[in-house]
C-alpha cells in the first residue's frame, strides 16, 4: 500500500472513531478538534450515495471503453487484456496518489477493472487452462490488488480463488480445513497487528473470514453428501464413507459454538457474526435431514427463539454491574448511529405512509345518447 494513503487511511480511522467518541459524550468539541488537527486527512470521499454513484459511472465507462478495444482488436489477446490491466492500474494510481482520491468511488472502479484485466490476461495464455490454473491467476492479481490498495473485498476474492484452486485434489477438504485454522492467525493477528495500517487489517481479517467459512462448509453435513468442494474436480467423484459423515455431523453440530465461543473470548465481531451465521446454516442442516413440520412454521419458531434469546441476553447484560457482563454490554458504545437511524428513518416513513387510494365512485347516469352509431355520445 502507499505511503501516503497508509498515513491518510490511518488519519481517517482515528477521525472517525473520534467522531464516534463524541456523538457518545465521551470527549468534546475541543478535543475532537485537536484530534483532527493532529490527524489531517487530505483525501477526496464522498458519500456512500455519490460513492456508488460514481463508481457504477467508471466502471460502465472504463468497461465501454475496454469493450470498444476488443471488438477492433483480437477479445482474447493477451496483449490486449495486459494493456488494459496496466492502463487501469495506472488510473488508480493517478487517482489515489495525484488527485488524492480515497472512498470516492472511481478508483474502486478502475481498481476492480485492473485485477480482472489481469487474471484474464493470465488466463489467455494457455489455450486450455485447467480450473485450478484459473483460480491461481485470478487469486493472484486480487491478492496484489488488495496488498497494493488495501481493499478487503479484493482479498475477500483472492481467498475464495485460493479455496477454488485447492478444491483439486483428493484432499481438498483437509486443505479447507488447514486454511480454516491459518484464518485464526489472519484474524486474531495480523488482523490485530499495529504494525500494519488499517486498511490491511481489514484485508487479513475478510480473507481470515472466508477461509473460516470454507472450513466449516468442508466440515458441514449437507456439503459433504452434495459434494460442494468436490464439485471441480476431474475424473469424477467419489461418495463420502461412513467415517467422513461421522465427522462432517460432528463439525456441524460443534463448529458454530466453537466459533462462538472464540469470539467471546478474544472480542471479535467478526467470529460473533461468523458463529451466528455458522449456527443458523447448521439449524438449516438439521431441518434438512430431520423435518420438523412445514418450513413456514420452522421459521417463525426459529424468528421467535432468535428474538426471546436477543432479548433474554439484552436484559443479563443491562442487570449486570455497570450495564456491562465481563467487558460486554449491550449499549453500542462509540458506535456510527447513522446507519441505524436512516434505517428507522426510512422505516418510520414507510409506516407512516398511506396506502393506494381507489378513484371515487361517481353516481350512475344512464341519460342514454342520440341516435347514431354504436359510439355516439351526448344527451338526448
Amino acid at each position: 500500500m502507499r505511503a501516503d494513503a497508509a498515513r491518510a487511511d490511518r488519519a481517517h480511522a482515528v477521525r472517525t472513531a473520534a467522531d464516534g467518541w463524541r456523538r457518545a459524550g465521551a470527549i468534546d468539541a475541543t478535543t475532537l478538534l485537536a484530534i483532527a488537527a493532529v490527524y489531517p486527512d487530505d483525501r477526496v470521499r464522498l458519500g456512500l450515495g455519490f460513492r456508488v454513484l460514481a463508481g457504477l459511472a467508471a466502471f460502465v465507462g472504463a468497461g465501454a471503453f475496454a469493450g470498444l478495444l476488443a471488438s477492433v482488436f483480437l477479445p482474447g489477446a493477451t496483449i490486449l487484456n495486459l494493456g488494459l490491466a496496466v492502463l487501469f492500474t495506472v488510473a488508480t494510481e493517478v487517482q489515489i496518489g495525484r488527485l488524492r482520491r480515497a472512498q470516492a468511488g472511481a478508483e474502486y472502479a478502475t481498481a476492480i477493472l485492473a485485477a480482472s484485466s489481469a487474471g484474464i490476461a493470465w488466463l489467455s495464455i494457455s489455450d486450455s487452462p485447467s480450473i485450478g490454473l484459473v483460480c491461481c491467476g485470478f487469486a493472484m492479481a486480487f491478492a496484489v490488488a488488495a496488498w497494493r490498495w488495501g481493499y478487503a473485498l479484493f482479498a475477500a476474492l483472492a481467498a475464495v480463488f485460493v479455496l477454488l484452486a485447492c478444491s483439486q485434489g483428493n484432499l481438498s477438504r483437509a486443505v479447507w480445513l488447514v486454511l480454516g485454522c491459518a484464518a485464526l492467525t489472519l484474524i486474531l493477528g495480523s488482523g490485530r497487528s499495529p504494525r500494519w495500517p488499517p486498511a490491511h487489517r481489514r484485508c487479513f481479517a475478510a480473507a481470515g473470514l472466508v477461509f473460516l467459512a470454507g472450513a466449516y462448509v468442508a466440515t458441514n453435513l449437507y456439503s459433504l453428501d452434495r459434494r460442494w468442494v468436490e464439485v471441480f474436480q476431474e475424473g469424477g467423484v467419489v461418495a463420502a464413507g461412513a467415517w467422513a459423515r461421522r465427522a462432517a455431523i460432528a463439525g456441524t453440530i460443534l463448529m458454530p459454538p466453537i466459533v462462538l465461543c472464540l469470539g467471546g473470548r478474544f472480542r471479535e465481531r467478526g467470529f460473533l457474526a461468523a458463529g451466528a451465521l455458522f449456527t443458523s446454516a447448521s439449524l438449516v442442516t438439521l431441518r434438512h435431514y430431520h423435518p420438523i413440520g412445514p418450513w413456514w412454521l420452522s421459521l417463525i419458531l426459529g424468528g421467535a427463539g432468535c428474538l426471546a434469546l436477543a432479548v433474554a441476553l439484552r436484559r443479563w447484560l443491562d442487570s449486570g454491574p455497570g450495564r456491562e457482563r465481563r467487558g460486554f454490554t449491550a449499549e453500542p458504545l462509540f458506535e456510527d448511529r447513522r446507519m441505524v437511524e436512516a434505517a428507522q428513518a426510512a422505516a418510520t416513513l414507510v409506516a407512516m405512509s398511506s396506502g393506494p387510494r381507489g378513484a371515487p365512485e361517481a353516481p350512475f347516469d344512464g341519460g342514454g345518447g342520440r341516435s347514431g352509431g354504436g359510439g355516439a355520445t351526448g344527451r338526448a
